[in-house]
């Protein structure tokens, strides 16, 4: 009788360790599933808040599609190629408000003190905030929709796209303007202190003071784009070595090219300049002007400007005859 009891206490024993464990088991699967969800939940949310940006960058990590302007701003990296893969306009100012106060972006001017550090930074103007591209290399921005990408700012004292000590730059088939007319100081496309920059198959457009701003500045090319509606001039050139245009049109602009004694070897090939307002060329050093269309009809001279093989047809028209300095977009 003593021996079956124990058998029997020995028996519950192991079944009740083997309950024990089963019930152990069963919580762990309830539990490890439920971390499951939970899991999968906050990762199809950040997938959600990301998903283009997660879906678009390449195996090593520098080729972005992006689709609206917040991608955009976030793929301006060193080494980044981005490709605007959407036609309408990419609105920057909304985009790079959001940043702002989700601290992505810093201020520019912090004490009185520029911020020279690589990276992107804001700047307040009259009525917006401008970006600032600072320090970055090689990056190329491309439209690749069929259509050209299409960027636009919304204050119009704040520059399109400006870029700062920045090296091995490419803007491809795109368009950049500002989202109205209408006075402004702010520039489409500014480059100070930067090296090795190529603009090709472009469209920058006005309200735009200065559809390109240049200083001090080296290796710039622009080819087959077109500068126009813009509120001063097409051009402004500052101490900047080594900028040529080739095959481009520069019209219905408030005035035309201005170069200061400092800049050397800026050079336009196969160019077309017409309906431009004002003075034509306002050149303090010497700009090659070959193969070229130039027809202005303000009366203004052309010092500095030496025209090999050109059409060239400059006399005086009341300017009542040109079209508005205003570009179709804003129609």
């Amino acid at each position: 009788m003593k021996k079956n009891l124990t058998v029997l206490a020995w028996t519950a024993s192991v079944m009740l360790v083997l309950c024990m464990v089963f019930a152990g088991c069963k919580d762990n699967k309830k539990k490890s599933k439920a971390d499951k969800d939970d899991d999968e939940k906050e990762l199809a949310e950040d997938m959600d808040d990301d998903e283009d940006m997660y879906e678009s960058e390449d195996q090593d990590g520098h080729t972005f599609d992006v689709r609206n302007a917040r991608e955009f701003l976030l793929a301006l990296k060193d080494d980044a190629h981005i490709n605007v893969i959407v036609s309408e306009p990419l609105q920057l100012t909304p985009a790079l408000n959001v940043l702002i106060d989700e601290g992505e972006v810093s201020p520019y001017m912090v004490d009185g003190v520029a911020q020279t550090a690589p990276g992107l930074y804001w700047m307040q103007e009259y009525d917006g905030n401008t970006l600032y591209i600072v320090g970055l290399e090689n990056i190329t921005i491309e439209g690749t929709s069929g259509d050209k990408g299409f960027l636009m700012t919304t204050p119009r004292y704040s520059d399109v796209l400006r870029f700062e000590q920045c090296r091995n730059i490419t803007i491809k088939n795109m368009i950049l303007g500002h989202e109205e007319a209408g006075d402004c100081e702010g520039d489409v496309l500014v480059l100070r202190g930067c090296k090795n920059v190529t603009v090709e198959k472009c469209d920058l457009f006005g309200c735009g003071c200065i559809g390109i701003y240049c200083s001090k500045s080296q290796n710039i090319t622009v080819s087959r784009s077109d500068i126009y509606g813009c509120s001063m001039r097409g051009l402004e050139i500052f101490d900047t070595k080594n900028m040529s245009f080739k095959n481009c049109s520069i019209y219905n602009n408030a005035g035309g090219i201005y170069l200061d004694e400092k800049s050397r070897n800026i050079s336009l090939s196969d160019c077309n300049l017409y309906d431009n307002r004002g003075q034509l060329f306002m050149c303090y050093s010497e700009l090659q002007v070959k193969g070229s269309q130039v027809e202005h009809h303000c009366g203004d001279e052309s010092d500095n400007v030496t025209f090999t093989n050109c059409d060239v047809v400059m006399d005086y028209r009341d300017t009542d005859d040109l079209p508005d300095v205003e570009p179709d977009y804003y129609e």
